[in-house]
Parts: structure tokens; sequence; C-alpha cells
């Protein structure tokens, strides 16, 4: 990761493995976890919003994929013959079902599954993916070669890419306000980490990212809604919208987007 502030709110406040670990699509040693951010718990919010948190997450950038994947090729669309450095942020909702997190850690006097088992989103790919010729060989391991696609596709060298909220809620009986936990998330991490990147191209993936942004008031930071890598990968094709035909139609809407700014 490039930014060392971004380093310290990730790998220090939203789970501490005492700065950032190593780069690697599954760890062959589990980094130590000294602790994650409980902020919803002891405040009081996460009574109040009546649920609990288990899964936890935190971002990355384009640094950490070209640690994986190496330096990053040239687009294979012949339109597209200058990189673009502007910063980019890929927003998302909160921590999925796919990823395999590890054994729950115990902190202070809680429980979560901070990602102890991979850093997240690494792309489990050989080399960055050439669309669409290899969307039919993903299955749930969707996201990290779909950011890849698009940082090559696209030629975005300048990526950061985080969930507005960073920890899965559930809801517990009669528990109902989980924008509680939403707003406190935000507010004590997300806005932070928009202020230090400073976007000035924000692609939402789905409504909740996009909402959620729109609140933040970013000016000179052009936004854009796509469909999320879960809906383009399973609830997609489920209503008769291929993987290829989303992918296309979000394709669509970057290129419009970084157009003005080779």
């Amino acid at each position: 990761m490039r930014d060392h502030r971004l380093v310290d709110l990730n790998f220090r406040e939203i789970v501490n493995y005492d700065g950032q670990p190593l780069v690697e699509v599954h760890y062959n040693t589990s980094p130590a976890c000294y602790g994650y951010c409980v902020s919803c718990e002891q405040s009081g919010v996460l009574d109040q919003a009546g649920g609990e948190l288990d899964l936890m997450s935190h971002g990355r950038d384009s640094k950490d994929f070209e640690t994986v994947l190496g330096p990053m090729p040239p687009s294979q669309d012949p339109a597209v013959t200058r990189p673009i450095t502007d910063p980019v942020l890929f927003l998302l909702n909160e921590p999925g079902n796919v990823h395999r997190h590890g054994e729950p850690v115990p902190y202070m006097d809680f429980m979560q599954e901070p990602p102890v088992n991979h850093y997240y989103w690494t792309p489990d790919c050989q080399g960055w993916p050439d669309w669409p010729c290899q969307v039919d060989q993903l299955n749930n391991d969707f996201y990290g070669p779909y950011f890849a696609y698009l940082m090559r596709r696209w030629q975005l060298q300048n990526v950061y890419i985080t969930n507005r909220v960073k920890c899965r809620w559930h809801k517990r009986k009669n528990g109902k306000n989980k924008q509680l936990v939403i707003d406190h998330c935000v507010n004590r991490f997300l806005k932070r980490e928009v202020e230090i990147f400073a976007p000035k191209l924000a692609l939402c993936f789905g409504i909740h990212a996009r909402d959620t942004f729109k609140n933040l008031v970013q000016q000179d930071c052009q936004m854009v809604r796509l469909y999320h890598p879960s809906y383009i990968a399973n609830y997609g094709p489920a209503k008769g919208l291929t993987r290829e035909k989303a992918v296309e139609e979000n394709d669509k809407k970057i290129g419009m987007c970084v157009k003005g700014r080779r």
C-alpha cells in the first residue's frame, strides 16, 4: 500500500497487525492479530442497532495487486493507450460470505473474524486477467480478478479499494437499525479514507456504496454506480443478465468517465 496513513488506518486501527502484512493470496503463516476496532461495541451503537458483527475487511490498493501479479501490462484495448494516474476509488458495501477468513480472533471481550488467512481482495489468478475470455473460469473468487481486469482494461494505476462498512452486521431478534452502525463506521473510517486518498473518480459498486459516497460531498470527484461483483457473478445470471453483459455495461460507464482523463 502506497500511503503510510492508509497503512496505519487499515492495519493498526481497523485490524491491528502492527503494520501492513505481506501481500499474499493465502498466508503461509497467518499474521499475528493484536486486536481490531470495537468502537461500535464499546460506544453502545451496536446494542442500539440490535445486531452482531462478525466478518471484517481492510482496504488495499493497486500497488498491492502489482505485488501479487507483477507489473501491469498494457490494455488489450488498442484505444486505451495511456495510463490514468488520477486517484480512483473502488467503493463496495460490506464484507461478504465468499472470504475464508480463518478462525475468529478474541480481543478484549469480543470475538471477530479478521482476514488472517488471506490479504483481502487478493486476486487468485495467473497474471492480469484478459477479459472477457476468462469470465467463465471464475467461480466464487470473482472480486480480485475482476478488479485486476478493470485496472488493466482501463490502465488505472492509482486505485484504492475499500468497503463503506468494515464489519458485516447481523440482525438480532427485534434488531432493526443497521443504519446506526453504518453511520458510525463511515464517520470513523470511510470519511478519513476519502480525505487521505482524495479520489478524482469513484466507482461505486452497488446502490448502497453510491448513496453513501454521494453523502460525503466530495468536490471535484466524479462518481458512477456500477454492478456489484456479487451481482455480476451470481445474482445477475439468476435474473437473466449474463456475466459478459454485466461486465460490458460496467465497462461502458467506466469508459465514459475516463474518456477525458488521458
